[in-house]
């Protein structure tokens, strides 16, 4: 009778294990209670943010701007008013790579940010490592993930059947359409397979100032910790053999730096990746966003995602290049993020309007040397006079600022060079490939401006001083506002260039030329890719794009086969 049975509430320890209460009856209450296990073998679903979606904390005091050790350095979910108005000097002061470190806390300043599973206490969600990532923009897809992996099949005491649920009996009907490809589908084996398994959904923040290695090796020993925590309370080190990674965006780079060989070697611990919208070869809106900070409406770059309009979204990110810049152009790991070798060989910083000048000329081959370093050409990618607005390096004789610029830098084309085009070797991966709702900087173009400068750019507003720009020595430079419009000397002329909006197709911040290169440049590694329209970078893991969550679904299940 269906009458004669009671499905007993799961919740959760603080250890984030299953429990269940229920109460004792009177003998002649027949009634069964059903308990629904998950099984006790274990592969943890391990998240990796993207950059800015990390929350951190400060190591020492920042005694310059009265913030004590410990104190919130990063955190969105309490972004507000006094983030969004710090300066340019305090956020060099307050994002300081050497003196940044992983915020994994629930709780700070008395404030939750976490809202965790029905039956899960905070102390449950902390020890998953919820607390160090950016809960408003993650924790839909943490708890999707939980709920919809976590039951693929599951039994149902009423009728006496083992059923599956609705996303993966999709999967098996009717699968995943790929343009000019295989259909993507699972059989009931792969699903049924799937199900023996219990996929706890852990987060790992990390440091995304410092160096992705850096980060990666912290995330390989995380990866080596969630598995001995399970082999210990299981106690039985098969009952939990390896993790899946799901990366969003720069994360995907701290996951395949974990994953390498002479990085954080964890590949062995490592059952499959799942990359989304990878800035696999870097994201000329990297440049772009050092050169003009976040306008309105663009504050979604790699990971800032829905900020509020009453916090200032834009503001809280970097309101011009200055901001930006100033944070940025000390940190190895926002220098990774810019277009490496492999990006567009054949240059992708284009001039519009003074191509016949002789040295105007592409930006071709390694941009590290012909861009990046560049110190005097107007279009370089670092202002001197943004680097240090908190005069950091003015006392120190044995360093500068340009040189700690130029040493983030080196750090992050050695990385590059490093990683290479290395993925673990069961990848599967996902990307923005839309022109019209989610046009993207594939390359950048300053285009001459009709109006000109007659070597005064006192009509630009906030722009560089003319005098100052000449005593540090930038020849070509007369004003720069910080907002995409400069002023150049051409000739006897000054000229106004003003940067063009990105029209190629992406997710408005990775440029399908990026988020394609793991199967262009590691086909053997890569079982599937797939290139999606109507996402947005920071959204890409919305719970409400089914496509991509099919993809996830289907992703899991593929990986999780191997699984012994």
């Amino acid at each position: 009778m269906k009458d004669a049975y009671h499905i007993v509430p799961m919740s959760y320890d603080d250890d984030g294990f299953p429990v269940w209460s229920t109460p004792l009856t009177v003998s002649e209450n027949t009634k069964r209670a059903i308990i629904l296990a998950p099984p006790d073998h274990v592969i943890p679903i391990i998240f990796v943010p993207g950059i800015m979606g990390s929350n951190l904390k400060l190591v020492n005091r920042a005694k310059e701007i009265n913030i004590d050790a410990g104190a919130i350095a990063w955190r969105p979910d309490a972004a507000g008013a006094k983030n969004a108005t710090l300066s340019a000097a305090s956020r060099q002061l307050l994002l300081d790579p050497k003196n940044t470190m992983v915020d994994t806390r629930i709780t700070t300043d008395g404030n939750n940010y976490v809202t965790p599973l029905t039956g899960m206490s905070l102390k449950c969600a902390e020890s998953r490592g919820w607390g160090g990532i950016y809960w408003k923009s993650y924790g839909d897809i943490i708890t999707y993930l939980d709920q919809k992996l976590n039951t693929p099949c599951f039994y149902d005491p009423m009728i006496d059947k083992i059923l599956t649920i609705q996303i993966f009996q999709e999967l098996i009907d009717t699968g995943i359409a790929l343009p000019g490809q295989p259909m993507l589908k699972l059989c009931h084996a792969e699903v049924a397979h799937m199900s023996e398994y219990w996929y706890p959904i852990h987060a790992v923040g990390y440091n995304w100032l410092q160096s992705n290695e850096d980060a990666g090796k912290y995330l390989a020993n995380e990866i080596r910790r969630i598995k001995a925590f399970y082999q210990t309370k299981l106690k039985h080190p098969g009952a939990c053999q390896k993790v899946i990674l799901i990366t969003h965006s720069m994360g995907g780079l701290v996951a395949r730096a974990a994953v390498h060989p002479d990085m954080g070697d964890a590949a062995a611990d490592v059952l499959g990746v799942i990359h989304g919208v990878m800035p696999a070869i870097g994201a000329a809106a990297a440049y772009k966003r050092m050169r003009t900070g976040f306008e309105h409406g663009e504050i979604d770059w790699f990971s800032m995602g829905n900020i509020t309009a009453e916090m200032g979204g834009q503001a809280v990110a970097g309101r011009n290049g200055r901001d930006v810049t100033a944070v940025l152009g000390h940190a190895p790991g926002g220098l990774q993020l810019l277009p490496n070798k492999a990006y567009h060989p054949e240059g992708w910083l284009k001039m519009s309007g003074v191509e016949n000048h002789a040295y105007v000329v592409p930006m071709e081959g390694n941009p590290y040397t012909s861009i990046y370093r560049e110190k005097n050409k107007w279009w370089r990618l670092i202002n001197l006079e943004w680097l240090d607005p908190a005069n950091k390096f003015k006392s120190d004789k044995d360093r500068s600022a340009w040189g700690s610029f130029d040493k983030a830098l080196t750090q992050a084309e050695k990385f590059h060079e490093k990683l290479g085009h290395y993925y673990h070797p069961n990848t599967y991966a996902f990307h923005g490939a839309d022109a019209q709702r989610h046009p993207s900087y594939g390359k950048v173009t300053w285009e001459k401006a009709g109006s000109m400068y007659q070597g005064n750019f006192s009509t630009v507003p906030n722009a560089s001083t003319n005098a100052n720009l000449m005593r540090n020595g930038h020849a070509f430079l007369r004003g720069d506002n910080a907002t995409g419009i400069v002023a150049a000397k051409i000739d006897n002329a000054v000229l106004a260039f003003s940067m063009t909006k990105g029209s190629e197709a992406g997710d408005g911040t990775v440029p399908s030329i990026s988020g394609a290169a793991p199967q262009r440049f590691a086909p053997a590694c890569v079982r599937a890719q797939l290139a999606v329209t109507g996402i947005d970078h920071q959204g890409a893991y919305s719970t409400s794009h089914t496509t991509v969550m099919n993809f996830i679904a289907y992703s899991v299940c593929k990986i999780a086969k191997d699984a012994t």
